[in-house]
């Protein structure tokens, strides 16, 4: 490959790397965009932002905004889990009431409607009962523990 075939060097200012990684982390923004904004080429941008230094920075951002999220969700969970309970109650009278009443094709589309919502609203109390355990936890622990779990539930519903 020729040198004229290989982009020009993007380098910024350092003083201007905080903003520009603002708009590369900004989801109304697309890379091509920033790049324009920057006025440089994308394969310039793109090469500059897998530099060591610059992916090293974008990875712990990526970490500490991951993190952040998960802080989020567990400091709601309380009023998540009162909440799903409640549609979860709400969705079990239903069906308890649709149950009752001469079977229509309309009731029986709502009582199989209320079922997967009800089906989901469980699935995520389950979530939200292992919430931050599987992070804590290497791929085999995983495995194992799901493995327990299936094992106990059959032992127990013998």
């Amino acid at each position: 490959m020729s040198a004229h075939h290989l982009p020009p060097t993007f380098s910024p200012n350092p003083d201007h790397i905080p903003e520009i990684l603002k708009d590369v982390c900004n989801p109304s923004l697309s890379i091509q965009q920033v790049a324009d904004r920057l006025q440089t080429p994308i394969d310039s941008l793109i090469i500059w932002l897998t530099r060591p230094d610059i992916a090293d920075l974008l990875e712990r951002y990526e970490c500490v905004c991951a993190r952040r999220a998960r802080l989020i969700v567990a400091n709601l969970l309380p009023r998540l889990v009162d909440i799903v309970q409640t549609i979860v109650t709400g969705v079990h009278e239903e069906e308890q009431r649709l149950a009752s009443e001469p079977p229509t094709s309309q009731t029986i589309i709502a009582r199989r409607a209320a079922r997967s919502l009800a089906l989901n609203g469980i699935r995520l109390l389950t979530r939200f009962a292992h919430f931050g355990r599987a992070s804590k936890m290497g791929a085999p622990a995983m495995k194992r523990a799901a493995l327990e779990h299936v094992h106990s539930n059959r032992i127990n519903t013998a």
